[in-house]
């Protein structure tokens, strides 16, 4: 679990569920708002936000938070958190061809549909290009190697298709978008392996 300030979209607290009971206790600062993330293997993710009023004393605050399980059993997760200061170094240096880093914007086997789990990543996304107002993406879609080139052509496409509507519908301009699928042809792991699988099952970002 972590809790994430909103105004600057950096973790300020994290914790381990205690695997006898499920519980965890995270410190926090009043009066401020933030996000949720809880992650669980074999569990879709939560995501919340939350505002803490001031207190004149120490005090807890107790909140359960369900999970809901997925059909396709335990997963394994990745974490990844963006320095602030690396991510403004990398917005002052925009090139063409080069890659926005995202976090995880894959997929599951022929799932087209935006997880709301990628909502977090895509926002942060939308804030950099609102602070970058000259720079173009491509929003480029692929699919693993697992099945005929034309359908991997149209879940490539697909995929990409629905990260540009949401930042669409999220206010940026469609004149600086385009879409574009890649299908099966640049794979980041090469082979049919799961793990090879669910990584290439994505989305990316680039510079145009």
């Amino acid at each position: 679990m972590e809790i994430i300030d909103n105004k600057t979209n950096k973790v300020i607290s994290n914790a381990i569920s205690n695997k006898l009971n499920g519980n965890y206790s995270i410190s926090y600062v009043a009066n401020e708002n933030y996000r949720i993330e809880v992650k669980a293997g074999g569990y879709w993710d939560h995501v919340e936000n939350l505002y803490i009023e001031q207190v004149i004393s120490i005090q807890n605050i107790a909140k359960d938070i369900m999970l809901n399980k997925t059909s396709e059993g335990p997963k394994k997760q990745t974490f990844i958190i963006y320095d602030e200061k690396e991510e403004e170094n990398f917005t002052e240096n925009f090139k063409p061809g080069q890659k926005i880093p995202m976090n995880n914007l894959n997929f599951d086997e022929k799932e087209t549909r935006l997880s709301p789990n990628l909502y977090p990543e895509l926002d942060r996304l939308i804030d950099i290009l609102e602070k970058n107002k000259s720079v173009r993406i491509e929003v480029a879609g692929h699919a693993d190697d697992t099945g005929k080139e034309r359908i991997d052509n149209l879940l490539a496409l697909r995929r990409a298709s629905a990260v540009a509507r949401y930042l669409t519908s999220h206010g940026l301009d469609k004149s600086r978008i385009e879409v574009k699928s890649y299908s099966n042809k640049r794979p980041l792991i090469p082979g049919i392996s799961e793990k090879a699988k669910q990584k290439n099952r994505r989305v990316e970002i680039i510079v145009l």
